[in-house]
């Protein structure tokens, strides 16, 4: 019994280890579905806001120290002067997204990149992990997204492809892009991602387990008491409260074996008790159980 107990108590722990295992891992994959959300949110917001670029073909404002003329856009009227003597110059898709990371980056932490294989711009230049996804994405690949670990704190890198639109290929057509093509891509970096309740869950599941091994103790223990019992019962006599003939049966066999191994002789003594039915017919059954206690205390 208590080998079966202790058995038990092993699949319990098992049990409790493979739920805490199961808790664990969708934690993990909601964590990283929840990112996903939020990044792909974030790029979506950048594509509606490029797309109302593009229907305008671009969007003059102020040159100012912050916003100079674009020296990689190559289109007619790119600067233009007001009557009012301001000078203004016209901000593509590209530039205007480049002007929006600024911002988030200052104000969220959350950095865009706009990259390509091929960029026209050098700070376009792909990172290791911006390269691995643009590859990804030209074998198929609908977006990328991955923890990245650091020892300060955990981010979400989430990029998806930039597809070629016919208005795309007025300065990017000599890169050798049709329409359709993926030229490149944006990088949504957010710097915080949701925590998993690691300790709660750690808390919980031992709690659990603890719980669960002090209730097999227990009922463990009551069951082994009830097994003894039933076992006793078995091969104790209920009237003398010495063993058995059942007993006698099982411990036969075993004790000649011993004898033959340790080299000593086995005795047996036959006891007999001598008129007890005429003692029973004569005191009465009540008598004569008290008279086989007796006896069987002398013996034991």
């Amino acid at each position: 019994m208590k080998k079966h107990v202790l058995l038990i108590s092993v699949i319990w722990i098992g049990l409790v280890s493979a739920s805490f295992a199961w808790n664990y891992f969708n934690a993990k994959a909601e964590q990283k579905n929840m990112a996903f959300q939020t990044a792909r949110s974030f790029f979506r917001q950048i594509l509606v806001d490029r797309e109302w670029n593009a229907l305008h073909g671009g969007v003059y404002v102020p040159v100012t120290k912050d916003t100079q003329p674009n020296p990689y856009l190559d289109v007619h009227l790119r600067e233009l002067k007001t009557d009012e003597n301001i000078r203004l110059t016209r901000i593509n898709p590209a530039f205007m997204t480049r002007q929006i990371a600024d911002i988030a980056a200052r104000q969220e932490g959350i950095q865009f990149h706009i990259t390509s294989l091929k960029p026209i711009r050098p700070e376009n230049r792909p990172t290791a992990v911006e390269k691995n996804a643009l590859q990804e994405f030209e074998k198929g690949e609908k977006e990328f997204g991955e923890i990245l670990t650091n020892s300060q704190e955990d981010a979400f890198f989430y990029m998806a492809p930039l597809k070629t639109t016919a208005s795309c290929l007025k300065c990017h057509a000599e890169r050798g892009y049709q329409v359709g093509d993926i030229r490149g891509g944006i990088s949504v970096t957010l710097p915080f991602i949701p925590k998993i309740p690691l300790v709660p869950l750690i808390v919980g599941h031992v709690v659990i387990g603890v719980l669960g091994l002090f209730g097999i103790a227990v009922f463990g223990t009551k069951l082994n008491r009830a097994y003894e019992t039933m076992e006793e019962q078995a091969i104790i006599d209920g009237l003398t409260g010495i063993p058995n003939r059942r007993n006698f049966s099982d411990r036969l066999p075993k004790e000649f074996d011993r004898s033959r191994r340790e080299g000593y002789p086995l005795s047996l003594i036959m006891i007999d008790v001598d008129h007890f039915k005429a003692y029973n017919d004569i005191y009465g059954h009540q008598s004569g159980d008290e008279c086989l206690q007796k006896v069987a205390h002398v013996i034991k």
